[in-house]
């Protein structure tokens, strides 16, 4: 499991395992990686563990600890140093079970993971006393999750004229038409904010949030399936309560894409579809040889049945949509998305082209090929002028006069990212390096200057690590 995450194996002592995630290629997934091979661990072991207590009588026990830091690498040897011991630290304290993580790593993963506090103790060569959490699972949408509660109010600036043009989108009402939209542009540059916007101006819909994340791109349909299961909160159901379910509502839909429609092809379409989503079939479903395309297709059209179903046992798709209500899908970073999820985004797209639904896809690069021939339009995010990142830097030090020199090193260094603009910002204040003085916020001393390229080392260096082959250039 864990190498299928992109560790690497230290090494194992008796019935200890070491593994490094980010050597010796980094990237800014790797805490992300190493949590979710974490829950991965504890989830399979558990399955193993009923099948050995039947047939063996025996049972296995884990015990996880996580921590990020720095470590020291010599030439042709393994690189060592404090942070693996604290995580084997972590190891030993942890329970049965039990994912014990420093704060640090708590730090970085707080908005994708959920925990519950644990003990103090004593970390490190330095013995200091630290915070530790116990790490509980995965939080049901990623998609928004870094925009935490203290966030939403935060400002939102340069993207009115792009807000407005999405907006537009919402309140259209031409019957036999699908609105279709990409959101493109760098890293950082505002495309979940801007989502997240227009999120609270469709309140009356229904949202539907396909989150495309680096480590699932060659999982086939991981964003499309994540959305069916809390579409219909199968994660929190028994597999037999969750065949129920889907088998209710595919026997009230309507499978679109195919000409029959027929009771043998629901059938087949929830069987194929079980078997992606891990669900027992009884014997009250035939097995039958179906060639892999047809395959395809069912899986594909059950799916989109179970997607735009409506309750009260009418399926959208082609019928008048008055009384319905209209549906958002989100499909969030589609360049991590996989082949199989593009193809049936496509599929998907072309399924709602009678129905009055808003679909948004947002990502890095233009709009992939497979969806150049949908009729998307498309919305590029620029950076930021000079004047709304100074409109922005004054909202960030809560409209307090900013120096001169505050102002030209966050304008000249940030290169108008919002995200860098941001954390550069609140670097500022957090290591001390501007105060408040005769009521202008200003440099602490000149030389607190020379400070500034060396703290931005940790935005810099996500974005040198994610070029990976490029790095030695």
């Amino acid at each position: 499991i864990a190498i299928r995450y992109g560790a690497c194996h230290v090494g194992s002592l008796g019935d200890s395992l070491l593994f490094y995630f980010g050597y010796p290629a980094v990237s800014d997934n790797d805490v992300r990686l190493c949590a979710r091979t974490a829950l991965d661990i504890i989830s399979n072991l558990n399955k193993r563990n009923a099948l050995l207590r039947t047939s063996q009588g025996i049972e296995m026990e884990i015990r996880i600890g996580m921590h990020t830091g720095l470590v020291t690498s010599y030439a042709d040897a393994t690189p060592e140093g404090d942070t693996p011991n604290i995580a084997m630290q972590l190891a030993r304290m942890a329970d049965s079970e039990q994912v014990l993580c420093s704060d640090v790593s708590h730090n970085l993963l707080k908005s994708y993971i959920e925990f519950e506090p644990a003990q103090s103790c004593m970390l490190g060569v330095s013995r200091l006393q630290v915070p530790l959490f116990s790490m509980i699972a995965e939080r049901q949408v990623e998609a928004f999750g870094f925009l935490r509660s203290s966030q939403q109010n935060a400002v939102f600036i340069g993207r009115e004229s792009e807000l407005e043009q999405l907006s537009a989108l919402l309140s259209e009402t031409d019957q036999g038409k699908t609105n279709l939209v990409h959101v493109c542009g760098e890293a950082g540059i505002g495309k979940s904010r801007l989502i997240f916007e227009l999120r609270h101006t469709a309140q009356q819909m229904r949202h539907h949030i396909a989150q495309c994340l680096p480590e699932h791109k060659n999982n086939a349909l991981y964003p499309i399936l994540k959305i069916l299961k809390y579409r219909y909160s199968l994660n929190g159901m028994a597999p037999q309560a969750a065949l129920k379910r889907l088998t209710q509502v595919i026997q009230q839909a309507e499978l679109t894409a195919l000409s029959n429609n027929t009771p043998e092809e629901r059938e087949q379409g929830l069987a194929i579809l079980c078997s992606w989503l891990n669900l027992p079939l009884d014997d009250s479903f035939p097995l039958t040889e179906i060639a892999p395309d047809l395959q395809k297709k069912l899986l594909f059209s059950t799916l989109i049945a179970l997607l735009t179903y409506q309750q009260g046992g009418e399926n959208k798709c082609g019928l008048d949509n008055d009384s319905k209500q209209r549906n958002l899908f989100i499909f969030e970073d589609i360049h991590w998305a996989d082949p199989t999820s593009l193809e049936f985004i496509a599929e998907f797209v072309m399924a709602l082209r009678s129905s009055r639904d808003v679909v948004i896809s947002t990502s890095r690069q233009i709009l992939p090929i497979p969806l150049q021939s949908l009729g998307f339009d498309s919305v590029t995010l620029r950076k930021l002028t000079m004047a709304a990142t100074t409109k922005f830097i004054l909202a960030l030090f809560e409209h307090e006069t900013v120096s001169e020199s505050v102002l030209d090193v966050l304008i000249a260094r940030t290169d108008g990212i919002p995200l860098f603009i941001e954390e550069l910002a609140n670097m500022l204040k957090q290591k001390e390096l501007v105060h408040k003085l005769n009521g202008v916020i200003n440099f602490v001393s000149p030389d607190k200057l020379d400070e500034v390229p060396n703290s931005l080392r940790d935005s810099l260096q996500q974005k040198l690590d994610s070029l990976l082959y490029a790095k030695e250039t």
